[in-house]
């Protein structure tokens, strides 16, 4: 029986060959050979291998004979191949090098550093002398020293076959490799071949691969398979490989501080299970790597959501409930990019759709997944990410640990985890009880098991049972608190290796997959685990076994676990903050008056109702509760959250009206208490009292008025205690006063003054006064009016409606006022920024949200809605920064504000939010890494639950903000219509598969309808989201909507009509066409789409089909003016369409003729005759011509040469517009009646077009790279290019002194005046700019068309005959014109020199005088 394993681990079976075993896990052919290093030296010998072994035994190419040949097919391929992965090489190691051409070549192109390693010791000395190379090392890899540690390129051609042990070679070729560096092996690939396959050598190649296993077998050495290229013969594969990316190694920089214009969304999907989940972990930080400033969204199921929320590096989860969801969300739109990591075609169960993912590098399913590499391996390449490594982390969340302390867990326990999902992954019950026996037994250890249900509680064992007790983290946070884990391949087994517990796992054969690996990190390794492997079930695994690996580990373990550090000690505050604070929920005798017995403003607060679907609204108090601040424990709690997270004094608002306080009493208990000890300072909130609550003159219940010096001198005095009190917030040494609105002071300079002076006369010294710079009430110039600093007052309304209605053109009173929180930031940070750079005492300030609903029952309130922790943070960390160069005495930040509740304005924790907003400000002001426990996520797809919302309601406020021109807010409900559209789509249709599978015909039938109906909604949401990416000019995304709207609704006219009209822009007039015909199949009579396929036939030259589509409209609305009209002009252009003659000389090369012949068909379309001159064609051109019946042939006996040709194609034509063309052109779409648009400008007589071989003007460089591919010419992608070039240049032209003769539109009037061509520049070359010179000196003007493009494959015709003669002829023809002339083209087109007179007319013979003729037809240019 054979007991040899695979590199892979697995057992081998006889195979197909005698001399070799194959493994039955990846199926890697194995020589039976045993093989020494001792045989493999004196094997690969110069003498015996090189000459005996490869010459004699198989007929091949001595290694003399090798470093010649190789340079012609072998060297050249492999050295391509390393130039298109690796262009910037600066070394290369080549593993096997024989003569070491390949080194050589390397060399010779600028790879200083190269070095090779050959096994014999004569063989490298060979190598050395064959190319002078300095760096051939005699030894077997991996055993060999280098000269240097690391290699941008490592190669081995016909080596990877060879190596007796393929995975420490690997890795050790891994461990050589620089970072960015890669790999390249040429070896055998297995294709299902017999016995006699050429590569079945088991005395040197040991190991023989397949395409499949070759990704296994990289993968379990740390690299990635990037490319696999065919080989120089068909049994040969090149594998091109890389390092894995640690994602451990990765350094994730922070978000950019600042808001982008642009927010990447990006879908992460992965919606199950447990382990799958954990184990890509990775992935997460891998994207937040490439993508720091993205928003990045993970979609999972409920029960594993709490995995998604705590990672720091997602930014928001998206639950659903089944794949079928993912399926629509990904197909959606909502996500800018998508990477899903579920295998391809899995499918939800009840639904039965497969889900397609198809697009990564390989293709990920049930049946090969373990067969790439472990689950992060395996899923982050089907997703199209490259093959990433790392530890998985599992983010315990405080509340889980909390719990867990709860449990009061022995010191020393181990976890078991027994029962996985699928019973073929399950180690027997009896095993497990076994075990804890005779752990407890033996050892005395505490067990704990986990999971949903117990295995051990059918045993008489003495454990602690938490089965079906614990959330995923809580069991995370109890297994990281374990001394061991001990389980079978499952969620559990991942999340110890996340925490970074010692696992025992026990593994065996599992589907189709006899040895496989599931983990990444120091599970894979062996660090940190052992894997227990079952050459069949894992069931048979025997307790022993199990006991001895759990005796070694317990004697190897560490005492205790190493905590990952996670604290940020030794963080300074980066500047002071201070809070404004409302002092009013206490009840006063005014309010009890004005509002009612008992009021404060909590009864606004709890009556707020929401106005939108989403709208946070009523706002409710978590922690401090519906407080009163009369109470002392309340204001003294208040203090300690704000000192806690970083708060460094309060400014209350005071209240002063002419002698009059309202909202004192918190104030002076504070004064008179002592308590709370926390600094705090005051302002002035100098404004009316109004019903309204805007302080502004209208339903005034308390007036602000002002009573002049002796007001001012009482109002000092009142505030003076306030001033001397030891822990009122002092700057430069001075108490800190502000004033809301100090325009509105009458006296205010007098009044400033007479403070001072009562504060130095008081022994207070100074004060230092700061004027808020609100919406009103502004001065224009604080420092000459007093004051010793300004704060600007967010949201500072007045600059943000401004703005506001700047950009949707309405007037305030048309606008909802209802903006998105981030874009109303990105404005008022330039606000800030404006104040900031003013003066070192010029203050910004900060909002963490603002919505006044609750006071605004009756009139419109002002909102900036979904804000977040997230980006109050964001905004926080700039203001905190813009500050950093000043002294740290005015390194200060206000926020607003500390507890406006009924403006939606506050730090204090919420029912929703909890601490988010204070830990943003904790994080922000001690410059906490921004990854680190991140709380209060922004949410860009997810509202919170509510009856109200229905997907109606979620489109009509994205429409309504459309309207207004707000389309941040706008965009933002769209993309929330359609992400919960999806998910009630794919619950009606997962329900409606439940249902019939159930026989509930009647719910299946009511869920069908609604599913109808959602598709319906959905094909609307899609059309109105394109319509507003179209005004955004994202022209791309408003295709992809609207072409979803159509998938979802065939009879959404709307949609097809805008989709069919924007194909019409894009000038892709067959898709136009074909939904347009779709419309009139829904609508025979629609006037507007029988018009648009009259105006598309009309632009793509079909107008027999445009008359008829005209007359339709006609008749649906005889009195339509735009079909009449057309029609109209139609029968005009039909009757005075003029028509051009096509002259191409040429002379043999028959196919670039034909190709000439059959774009003019297809591409023109205006009335045209073709003549071809035929020069004496050797090559059946001549016979090929008189087949077409339709083209005028002239045939010389001999090549006249290309001016001849063209004139006596000239004499033959009948056109009033001639054009002059080689056959070595392929014309474009329209390009003749494209090219005529610019002569019907009588200004322009000749016009030529551009194209990618010509020279002057007309040559645009790099053209063929968009339709050319190995210099075969894509006709689709041609065309495409040409209609492309149209649009972007559609009228533009640019008058210049020549065109070339490769296609040059002639009106004849030019001909008629001029004459024909110089035959004296036969055969070719220079005949076009004599010719256009003499147009030009008889006063016509030339052109080049900037809109039409044509290809041409260049002078095709000449140099034929060899580019000796070719230039020959160019030089000749240059001397002629110079002495006809008198200069050289350049020099009398850029009018260096003036041409010397000579004729300009040349005569043309008539037709009766041509000779040598046989027939007339069509031509080539020889250009």
């Amino acid at each position: 029986m054979q007991t040899k394993r695979c590199w892979c681990g697995a057992k081998t079976k006889p195979s197909l060959h005698e001399a070799y075993l194959q493994c039955i896990n990846c199926g890697t052919f194995i020589s039976k050979d045993e093989i020494s290093n001792e045989k493999l030296k004196n094997f690969y010998s110069f003498d015996g291998y090189w000459h005996d072994h490869v010459v004699n035994k198989f007929g091949y190419p001595s290694i003399e004979e090798r470093s010649e040949v190789d340079f012609k097919d072998r060297i050249p391929l492999w050295f391509s191949i390393l130039k298109k992965f690796k262009p910037d090489a600066k070394s290369v190691l080549e593993i096997g090098c024989a003569h070491a051409g390949f080194l050589y070549m390397c060399k010779k192109n600028g790879i200083e550093k190269v070095v090779g390693i050959e096994v014999d010791e004569k063989t490298c000395e060979y190598a050395r002398e064959r190319f002078n190379l300095e760096n051939i090392i005699s030894g077997l890899f991996p055993d060999v020293n280098l000269p240097l540690k690391k290699f941008d390129v490592i190669a081995g051609f016909d080596v990877l076959e060879h190596f007796t042990d393929p995975i420490k070679a690997l890795k050790k070729v891994n461990e050589l490799l620089d970072d960015d560096g890669i790999c390249i092996f040429q070896t055998p690939r297995y294709q299902g071949e017999d016995a006699s396959w050429l590569h079945f050598k088991p005395d040197e190649h040991l190991f023989l691969f397949s395409t499949e296993n070759i990704f296994l077998l990289f993968d379990k050495a740390g690299l990635e398979v990037v490319k696999i290229l065919p080989g120089p013969i068909p049994q040969d594969m090149i594998v091109v490989g890389r390092k894995k990316i640690n994602v451990d190694s990765l350094v994730i920089q922070s978000p950019q501080i600042g808001f982008s214009d642009k927010l990447q969304i990006i879908g992460i999907g992965l919606i199950e299970h447990m382990g799958d989940i954990v184990a890509c972990e990775p992935v997460s930080r891998y994207i937040r790597f490439k993508h720091p400033n993205a928003h990045i969204v993970w979609c999972v199921r409920k029960e594993y959501r709490e995995l998604i929320d705590s990672n720091p590096y997602i930014d928001e989860t998206l639950e659903v409930n089944c794949l079928t969801e993912w399926i629509a969300l990904k197909e959606s739109g909502i996500f800018d990019e998508v990477f899903d990591l579920h295998i391809h075609n899995r499918i939800c169960p009840s639904c039965q759709i497969p889900l397609k993912n198809d697009q990564g590098k390989i293709v990920v399913t049930g049946e090969n997944y373990y067969k790439i590499g472990n689950l992060l391996s395996a899923f982050s390449q089907g997703a199209g990410l490259p093959a990433l490594a790392g530890k998985p982390k599992a983010y315990i969340t405080e509340e889980a640990k909390k719990k867990i302390d709860k449990l009061n867990l022995p010191e020393k326990f181990i976890v078991f985890h027994c029962k996985t999902n699928e019973i073929e992954r399950d180690w027997k019950n009896s095993k497990w009880i076994e075990l804890a026996k005779q752990i407890r037994k033996k050892w005395n250890i505490e067990i704990v098991e986990v999971g949903l249900d117990s295995t051990l509680a059918g045993g008489n064992v003495d454990f602690i049972n938490l089965c079906g007790k614990l959330s995923i983290l809580e069991t995370a946070e109890v297994i990281k608190r374990a001394t061991l884990f001990i389980g079978v391949d499952s969620g559990p087994a991942h999340l110890a290796n996340a925490v970074g517990t010692f696992g025992i796992i026990l593994i065996g054969h599992y589907r189709n997959f006899k040895r496989y690996m599931p983990f990444s990190g120091d599970y894979e390794s062996g660090e940190n685990a052992v894997i227990i492997y079952n050459d069949g079930p894992v069931s048979e695994i025997k307790v022993e076994e199990v006991m001895n690996a759990l005796e070694s580990s317990l004697k190897n373990l560490p005492h205790e676990h190493v905590e990952e550090i996670t604290q940020h000690k030794n963080l300074k505050k980066k500047a002071r903050l201070i809070a404004f604070f409302l002092p009013q929920f206490h009840p006063i005798p005014e309010n009890d008056e004005w509002w009612g017995k008992g009021f404060t403003e909590w009864r606004n607060v709890t009556t707020a109702k929401p106005l939108f679907p989403g709208h946070y609204q009523p706002r409710i108090p978590a922690d401090l509760g519906f407080y009163d601040l009369r109470l002392p424990e309340v204001r003294k709690e208040q203090a300690e959250l704000a000192r806690n997270y970083g708060i460094d004094a309060f400014c209350y608002w005071h209240y002063w009206f002419n002698g009059k306080t309202l909202l004192e009493k918190p104030l002076l208990e504070i004064l008179k208490t002592g308590e709370p000890d926390f600094p705090f300072c005051l302002a002035w909130a100098n404004e009316n009292w109004t019903r309204r609550w805007d302080g502004l003159n209208s339903e005034i219940l308390l007036k602000q008025t002002y009573g002049g010096i002796k007001d001012h001198i009482n109002h000092f005095e009142w505030l003076m205690p306030f001033f001397k009190d030891p822990r009122y917030l002092k700057i430069d040494g001075k108490p800190v006063f502000l004033i809301y609105r100090p325009a509105e002071i009458p006296d205010l300079k007098e009044m400033i003054e007479l403070w001072r002076r009562l504060a130095r006369k008081s022994g207070i010294g100074d004060l230092f006064l700061i004027a808020i710079r609100a919406s009103a009430g502004i001065i224009d110039n604080w420092k000459t009016t007093g004051f010793d600093g300004e704060v600007i007052f967010q949201p500072f309304f007045k600059g943000l409606t401004y703005r506001m209605m700047e950009r949707s053109k309405l007037p305030i009173e048309n606008l909802n006022l209802i903006f998105d929180y981030e874009e109303a930031v990105k404005i008022m940070s330039e606000f800030n920024d404006d104040i900031v750079r003013r003066s070192n005492t010029s203050f910004a300030c900060v909002t963490p949200s603002w919505d006044n609903t609750a006071r605004r029952k009756k009139s419109k309130p002002f909102i900036l809605t979904n804000s977040s922790p997230d980006i109050f943070e964001k905004w926080l960390r700039i203001e905190i920064d813009r500050v950093q160069n000043r002294n740290p005495e005015y390194r200060i930040v206000f926020i607003n504000s500390w507890n406006e509740w009924a403006e939606g304005n506050y730090l204090e924790p919420d029912i929703k939010f909890g601490h988010g907003y204070l830990e943003a400000v904790k994080r922000a002001v001690f410059g906490m890494p921004w990854f680190s426990k991140r709380k209060g996520k922004r949410k860009i797809l997810t509202l919170d639950p509510s009856d109200d919302i229905t997907i109606e309601s979620l489109l009509e406020f994205a429409r309504s903000n459309f309207t207004e021109n707000n389309l941040p807010l706008a965009e933002s409900y769209f993309k929330l219509s359609l992400r919960y559209n999806a998910k009630l789509m794919a619950s009606f249709y997962h329900n409606a598969k439940l249902y019939h599978q159930l026989g509930k015909i009647n719910e299946h039938k009511t869920s069908i309808e609604k599913l109808n109906h959602l598709e319906k909604l959905n094909s609307q949401i899609h059309n109105d989201y394109a319509v507003m990416k179209y005004k955004l000019s994202d022209v791309e995304k408003a295709l992809f909507h609207l072409q979803r709207a159509v998938f979802y609704d065939e009879t959404n006219i709307t949609a097809m009509k805008n989709l069919a009209d924007l194909f019409t822009e894009q000038q892709q007039f067959e898709q136009a066409l074909q939904i347009y015909h779709k419309i009139l199949s829904l609508n025979p009579n629609d006037l507007e789409t029988l018009l648009s396929i009259a105006d598309i036939c009309v632009e793509i030259g079909k107008i027999d089909e445009a008359k008829f589509f005209y007359t339709k409209a006609l008749e649906v609305d005889p009195n339509n003016s735009e079909a009449r009209k057309n029609l109209e002009i139609i029968e005009k252009v039909e009757t005075k369409k003029p028509l051009v003659s096509i002259i191409i000389p040429v002379f043999n090369q028959l196919n670039y003729t034909k190709l000439a012949i059959e774009s003019i068909r297809k591409y023109t379309n205006v009335p045209y005759e073709i003549i071809v001159i035929d020069n004496g064609s050797t090559d059946r051109t001549y016979e090929y011509l008189l087949s077409l019946g339709d083209v005028k042939v002239i045939r010389n006996p001999q090549n006249y040469g290309f001016p001849k040709a063209v004139n006596q194609g000239l004499s033959a034509s009948m056109g009033e517009y001639i054009v002059i063309l080689n056959n070595d052109v392929i014309v474009t779409n329209r390009w003749l009646e494209r090219l005529l648009e610019h002569l019907y400008d009588n200004s322009i007589s000749i016009i030529g077009p551009m194209s990618n071989y010509v020279s002057g003007f007309q040559v645009l460089d790099g053209a063929e790279k968009f339709y050319s591919n190995d210099g075969k010419i894509d006709e689709e992608a041609l065309q495409k290019f040409a209609d492309e070039i149209y649009i972007k240049n559609r009228g533009k032209r640019l008058v210049c002194p020549r065109v070339a003769g490769l296609c040059m539109l002639i009106k004849r009037d030019v001909i008629n005046k001029i004459g024909g061509f110089d035959e004296r520049f036969s055969p070719g070359n220079f005949e076009d700019d004599d010719y256009c010179l003499r147009a030009t000196l008889a006063g016509f003007k030339i052109a080049v068309a900037r809109d039409v493009f044509i290809h041409h494959f260049g002078s095709k015709s000449f140099k034929a005959n060899g580019d000796k003669k070719f230039l020959e002829i160019l030089r000749r023809n240059e001397r002629i014109f110079i002495n006809k002339w008198g200069a050289k083209p350049v020099e009398i087109f850029t009018k260096v020199k003036t041409p010397k007179e000579n004729q300009i007319f040349i005569p043309i013979k008539s037709k009766s005088e041509l000779t040598n003729a046989t027939d007339l037809t069509l031509h080539d240019s020889q250009k």
